[in-house]
């Protein structure tokens, strides 16, 4: 599920994290839907059960053992795009042409970005590590992981995560968050994965030829980030995304919901919109089609449970003392972090210990995984659809939070958010399984 890592020593604090890089969710639930399942037998994925009685508008880009699927919403048919079981994290273009998505081939200590048309046809890489020389042997040659990536909001760029910023001899880049050891010897270790940017017409070549633009460090050691999600309707690039670091006197592994504001002009932000609590881990999070909302899992308790919170059209935070140099293409910025925990302390819990990887599918649906516990005591992800109803609350308080997360304390006068809630039993569409690891997408 996760990727080969190489990490430094246990003294170091590097321990393996399973969060970092492709999360399966630790949660089970009995039972199901007893809907009209209609089984298609695929090409190297096994059977699939979609539920004839399941309706909804547009389609659905899902993977299963690493190969991509649509499953329409009108008829309840399936199309099978990949069948090499090297493809996953699947994003949609904004004019719903083309498809981006991972490529990670068994054995390989790497993987690529790539795209394919949405109707199927040719893939085409867009990074392809195998061109690398490998003559010059460890630790001065890298295989670098490139994976999540999602579209900017004009469809001509793809941001994704990757380890290409480790730094050391190669690369010659140094992670601002570990100094001392992304440009020691240990350098080429670090598979903290950060967040970057390239063209998405651009031609598979060696990365070190074709460096992406950096648009933000990871925290050292800890796994870095994944979970990216693009705020719809906004000018500025807004990416929603979750970090991981070690965190407090006990070094605890903690993750953060953070939000990367990249202006047409002016400095980079990071708001980091939940505090460091190593018992509430979220992670996740999706933005809703109107860029006011947002969904995700909240680790805790031994759950995984979903949540929403709402925001306002333009997030601000108290400056925390943080700030990153960021060299992009040969121009120095800076990246000036902020806090502000008020919205995720407001959040409202929508289930319990059931789901992950929630996506708005429209204004009013979401899809989600959820782990179902079979008769034969295997166990296995499928997709279910959750109504939502709307409560438009009176004037009351504006949701302050401390700064630890506690209850969410108001302003008299000021109007707070509106009431979201899941609308009746959410109702399985599929059987027969679907890869935990990645995000389903929905399009018209």
């Amino acid at each position: 599920m996760s990727q080969q890592h190489r990490w430094l020593s246990p003294s170091n604090r590097t321990l393996l994290s399973l969060l970092s890089l492709g999360l399966l969710l630790i949660v089970a639930a009995c039972g199901g839907d007893s809907g009209n399942y209609k089984t298609t037998q695929t090409n190297n994925s096994g059977g699939i059960g979609v539920n004839g009685d399941a309706k909804f508008s547009g389609n659905i880009i899902f993977v299963k053992k690493r190969n991509m699927f649509i499953l329409h919403g009108k008829d309840g048919s399936l199309t099978q795009l990949t069948s090499d079981g090297t493809t996953l994290q699947p994003a949609i273009s904004p004019d719903n042409s083309t498809i981006a998505f991972e490529v990670r081939k068994s054995g390989n200590d790497y993987s690529d970005i790539a795209t394919m048309p949405v109707t199927g046809g040719a893939i085409t890489m867009r990074t392809d590590d195998s061109l690398h020389d490998k003559s010059t042997g460890r630790p001065y040659h890298y295989l670098f992981w490139a994976n999540n990536p999602i579209w900017t909001g004009d469809g001509q760029n793809l941001i994704y995560t990757t380890d290409f910023f480790k730094g050391g001899k190669t690369t010659r880049y140094s992670n601002q968050t570990c100094p001392g050891i992304s440009d020691g010897p240990n350098s080429s270790y670090i598979l903290d994965m950060g967040i970057a940017e390239m063209p998405a017409n651009a031609q598979a070549a060696p990365a070190l030829d074709q460096p992406p633009t950096l648009l933000a460090w990871p925290y050292c050691l800890a796994g870095g980030d994944q979970d990216l999600s693009l705020r719809p309707g906004v000018a500025d690039t807004e990416v929603l995304f979750t970090s991981f670091q070690y965190a407090g006197a006990k070094n605890d592994l903690i993750s953060q919901l953070s939000l990367l504001i990249i202006p047409a002009s002016g400095q980079e932000q990071v708001i980091q919109l939940s505090p460091q609590d190593p018992n509430a881990l979220p992670l996740q999070a999706s933005w809703s089609p109107d860029g006011k909302s947002i969904t995700y899992i909240r680790r805790e308790k031994g759950q995984d449970n979903l949540y929403v919170m709402s925001v306002p059209d333009t997030i601000t935070g108290t400056p925390n003392d943080e700030s990153y140099i960021i060299s992009q293409h040969g121009a120095t910025k800076r990246s000036v972090y902020y806090t502000n925990t008020d919205y995720y302390a407001a959040s409202q819990k929508l289930a319990d210990g059931i789901v992950g990887n929630p996506i708005w599918i429209n204004g009013h649906q979401l899809v989600y995984m959820q782990l179902m516990q079979l008769d034969n005591g295997n166990q296995e992800f499928d997709l279910f659809l959750a109504n939502l109803k709307f409560s438009t609350p009176a004037a009351s308080t504006t949701p302050t939070a401390s700064p630890t997360g506690a209850a969410a304390t108001g302003t008299p006068g000021a109007a707070s958010a509106p009431g979201i809630a899941i609308d009746g039993k959410p109702i399985q569409l599929t059987q027969g399984g679907v890869d935990g690891e990645s995000r389903p997408v929905w399009f018209p």
